[in-house]
């Protein structure tokens, strides 16, 4: 506070007009009304010391700048661009998720649109106006008033707004409830400017609802080539959906493909976006083996984390120098870093991760100098400091970006002529519980990755479909140079036929999984069962059979033991004899598991899912 004062003497000397916006803080809400034109300091009582620091900077300016100041008392100033976060959008983002908006019945007090403030502050300026004002439009009206309206106005369930008392939420921060900021110095000053007037809410919130409409029509046109005509694929929004670090989800969303392109996609709405962001925020990877990367089961037996597989059958497609610099974009904890480093320890390592909770232990790895919570808008500033890259590598990553080919035209523009890029995304053909992940919103085959790979500008030098990895395409390509616009790639489009058969495809993998969910129904109505598997087909089922379900089971030895949505991780051998297990388990995965398992634990009803 002090240091402020002291520059607004400075400006004040300068002959300038400090502008000092204040806060209906410093009242207590126990008055009816709170006047402007009352003396400046006879109803100031704050309660908390926001309100304290508001008040005495209210007192203090106009001696200190000698009159020559404006100062302006707020109450709620909002916007109406959708994501902005202030009053009107935090409901509003709230409801589009189906979540419950609380909004207190006895919290009341005024408020302004942002731009309405902006205007009236010139105005105010512009009319030499000085001393104290409350800014705000005519009327206050609760919050609980205002959650009502906007839950009115975008067509959410009114049921999702729940009326509370302040009292209710027990905060040690006090404010007061009811603050009615009456205007009459500011009315007098604006007498004479007619075309200056106040929005009311009724009005801002249909401006924001009409902003999230526009915004929801990009959901109609293809998030990987922008054609218009997304075909819908009907099913998944029946069924329920898990994040991709294994939580279950209420949510439901539509898939549909793309007839330009090929590809099978989720709709990238305003809804899926707020459901997404939120899945980040609460992101725990690994969280069923307390951070342990994920084992991939060999065929012989044994396994090995996917990094190691992953990295073998990079190595084996084409010989890496010693040295070099590579960066992996949606690292993780470090997973392929690590497996990497151990490799190749002469190569400078960079993780790139969507947010910083994991940089201590990325940049604990050996090798690894650089670490940006930015994900791909990371890249910038590794290669603005440290020049182009010699690798690159996104492992489950691709899958869960809205605009892959943008994305993979920063990742050509991050790469030295002749640099590596491996991507690793799951494959939704092989792999139908793939679809149930909410937060991957793109399901590429093999023929529509390798089409953007190659209008990316990469020569695609191996490809693998489930055989570097089950159920993923693991791909290694390589920069080449960009003949210029005039000069595109030369592209093998999908024809009719490859749309066909990625929609059957597409609607052959919902139609299994709810053969799935129908067959261990009926399993469950006959006794409780126990869940094959902590990952996301096991997640997701046993989120769907709700109590019926008794434990897990895994053969992952960093899983067993511990505790999955409240229930026992077992060992297979720990499975009592006559108990069901169900398998929702890709089909082919399944079967492999059933051929190890069956014969040494007779007892047990290894059920594999959707097998009828």
């Amino acid at each position: 506070m002090r240091q402020f004062l002291h520059l607004a003497e400075a400006l004040s000397r300068l002959g300038l007009t400090v502008v000092w916006f204040s806060s209906d803080y410093v009242f207590d809400g126990l008055a009816e009304a709170y006047p402007d034109d009352a003396p400046d300091d006879a109803m100031t009582t704050p309660l908390n010391e926001y309100g304290r620091q508001k008040a005495e900077v209210e007192r203090l300016l106009p001696e200190v700048c000698q009159g020559n100041c404006l100062i302006l008392r707020l109450g709620k100033v909002y916007g109406t661009t959708p994501g902005d976060g202030s009053l009107l959008d935090e409901m509003a983002t709230l409801l589009l998720a189906g979540r419950e908006v609380r909004a207190g019945r006895d919290q009341i007090f005024c408020q302004i649109h942002v731009e309405d403030l902006a205007a009236a502050v010139l105005a105010l300026q512009a009319a030499g106006a000085r001393g104290l004002f409350n800014l705000c439009a005519p009327g206050a009206r609760s919050r609980l008033d205002i959650a009502r309206l906007v839950a009115r106005t975008f067509g959410a369930p009114e049921g999702l707004v729940r009326a509370i008392s302040l009292d209710d939420l027990g905060e040690r921060f006090q404010r007061p409830k009811r603050v009615v900021l009456e205007t009459r110095r500011l009315a007098a000053m604006l007498a004479d400017m007619p075309g200056l007037c106040f929005r009311p809410l009724e009005q801002a919130a249909q401006e924001l609802a009409d902003a999230y409409a526009a915004r929801g029509r990009v959901a109609e046109l293809c998030h990987v080539c922008g054609a218009e005509g997304l075909l819908p694929l009907p099913g998944l929004d029946g069924l329920g959906l898990v994040s991709s670090d294994c939580r279950p989800l209420d949510f439901r969303c539509q898939l549909a493909l793309c007839p330009a392109c090929g590809v099978v996609q989720k709709r990238v709405d305003e809804t899926w976006r707020v459901v997404v962001a939120r899945i980040y925020d609460e992101y725990c990877i690994y969280h069923q083996s307390g951070g342990q990367e994920q084992p991939v089961f060999l065929a012989g037996g044994g396994a090995c984390a996917r990094s190691d597989r992953l990295l073998d059958w990079a190595l084996e497609q084409a010989d890496l120098p010693e040295q070099g610099r590579l960066a992996d974009v949606g690292c993780g904890n470090g997973g392929f870093l690590r497996a990497f480093a151990e490799r190749r320890p002469g190569w400078r390592l960079c993780g790139l991760e969507w947010g910083g909770r994991h940089q201590e232990a990325v940049l604990d790895i050996p090798g690894v100098a650089e670490f940006s919570p930015e994900g791909l808008a990371g890249l910038d500033d590794l290669t603005n400091l440290g020049g182009r890259l010699d690798a690159l590598v996104l492992v489950h990553a691709l899958e869960h970006l809205p605009e892959p080919r943008a994305a993979l035209a920063r990742l050509h523009d991050s790469l030295e002529p002749g640099g590596l890029l491996l991507v690793l995304v799951p494959d939704h053909a092989s792999n139908p519980f793939d679809l149930l992940i909410a937060d991957h919103c793109t399901h590429f085959s093999a023929g529509s990755l390798r089409r953007e790979l190659v209008r990316a500008g990469f020569a695609v030098e191996a490809l693998a479909e489930g055989t570097a990895i089950a159920k993923e395409l693991a791909v290694l390509a390589r920069r080449v140079e960009r003949a210029g616009p005039a000069a595109p790639p030369v592209l093998d489009m999908p024809s009719t036929t490859d749309i066909a058969e990625a929609r059957q495809r597409a609607e052959q993998g919902v139609g299994f999984l709810g053969a799935v969910l129908v067959q261990a129904r009926a399993a469950a109505r006959q006794a409780p069962v126990g869940v094959f598997g902590t990952s996301i087909g096991g997640v997701w089922l046993a989120a769907q059979l709700g109590p019926a379900v008794a434990f897990f089971v895994d053969e992952d030895e960093d899983r067993v033991g511990r505790e999955l949505m409240g229930l026992p991780v077992l060992a297979p051998g720990q499975v009592a004899a006559g108990a069901t297990v169900i398998l929702p388990l890709a089909p082919a995965v399944a079967q492999a598991v059933l051929r190890r398992f069956a014969p040494r634990f007779p007892g047990v009803r290894w059920l594999v899912g959707g097998s009828g």
